[in-house]
């Protein structure tokens, strides 16, 4: 599948929406949705993932300029994966409790279509621009994981709470007796992610106006 032009996750600049970039935009959150179980997760995630999309960019740079198009297939995977194994040993120093809940999906970084798609879109960008693509690209990556976990957390539990992942630590009860206990099981991830997909598709969206 051609990449390029494809990322709807930059809410700044989206690429077209049809079929191929809303697929990716699915691949870009499976599995990282799933680590969005509590907003606290997925603050800890969007640190990790951040320093793994900057990571990117740099070594997509240097990729770029000095790999072969022909080798590129077999070169940019394997220093994803090792990329994704640094980020997950930094995680390991510094939010043990996370790494051990969520160590596998620190690992699949390397499977997102995100790093895909920004080594594609930024090869023809200068420095600044390709920074300020990746920049954006995160931002919109982050606010749809933190919208996930604020709906499966309050809607899930009825609750928000901090202190299972770092030293900040607080609860609110919000409506713990009324919750919606399904949404903090992963089928709840692929619930509220397909409404968001939904919400992403103008098309769908407006064709529901002529229902």
């Amino acid at each position: 599948m051609d990449l390029q032009n494809k990322n709807i996750v930059n809410l700044f600049n989206p690429a077209e929406v049809n079929n191929k970039s809303l697929l990716l935009f699915m691949y870009s959150f499976v599995p990282a949705a799933f680590v969005a179980k509590t907003i606290e997760s997925a603050l800890v995630y969007l640190l990790l993932a951040f320093v793994y999309i900057v990571l990117v960019f740099l070594t997509s740079l240097l990729i770029n300029k000095t790999v072969r198009e022909d080798l590129k297939f077999v070169v940019i995977p394997l220093i994803f994966i090792g990329l994704a194994v640094l980020v997950s040993q930094l995680a390991g120093a510094f939010f043990i409790n996370f790494t051990r809940e969520y160590i596998l999906y620190i690992y699949l970084l390397a499977v997102s279509a995100i790093p895909y798609m920004l080594v594609n879109d930024n090869k023809d960008k200068t420095f600044g621009n390709g920074l300020t693509n990746t920049l954006q690209t995160f931002i919109g990556f982050a606010v749809v994981l933190i919208v996930i976990a604020f709906v499966r957390e309050l809607l899930g539990t009825g609750m928000i709470t901090f202190g299972s992942y770092t030293s900040i630590s607080f609860s609110i009860n919000v409506f713990s007796k009324y919750a919606i206990t399904v949404l903090q099981n992963p089928f709840g991830t692929l619930i509220i992610l397909g409404f968001i997909m939904a919400l992403v598709n103008r098309k769908v969206v407006a064709s529901w106006w002529h229902i």
